[in-house]
């Protein structure tokens, strides 16, 4: 599964937990999205979970410490859609937006964007006759 070799000395053996456990967490996730969203939303956010959990097993791009810390807010997240009659989303606060780099900023405005458009269009197949 490693896209490039990794560097001399990385202790290839600290990630295959953690990667065993980024696989079982990946897994739960698709099924509750699956359960819990609805088509439009359930494709966007299958396609999404994958990419991250594909770029994130790369160890040139994450240590094993930073894949635990990916893979816990994973779970986080599946414990707030668990939690949820009806899936609403979270907005993410100013501290954890610092956290993100330029790729992800632009990709959470996209990600909204998207969304947005398809709540829009949405809203006006349900719109009543005039």
């Amino acid at each position: 599964f490693w896209l490039k070799r990794p560097p001399r000395g990385f202790p290839i053996a600290a990630m295959a937990l953690p990667l065993q456990q980024g696989a079982t967490v990946l897994r739960q996730l698709l099924r509750l999205h699956k359960e819990k969203l609805p088509p439009a939303m359930k494709g966007m956010g299958d396609a999404y979970l994958k990419k991250e959990f594909r770029l994130h097993r790369n160890p040139l791009k994450c240590t094993p410490d930073q894949y635990k810390v990916f893979v816990q807010k994973w779970v986080d997240y599946g414990d707030m859609i668990k939690a949820q009659d009806v899936v609403v989303g979270k907005h993410m606060s100013r501290d954890e937006k610092k956290f993100l780099d330029k790729e992800q900023k632009t990709q959470l405005r996209r990600l909204r964007d998207e969304t947005q458009g398809a709540v829009m269009s949405a809203a006006k197949e349900f719109q009543p006759p005039k």
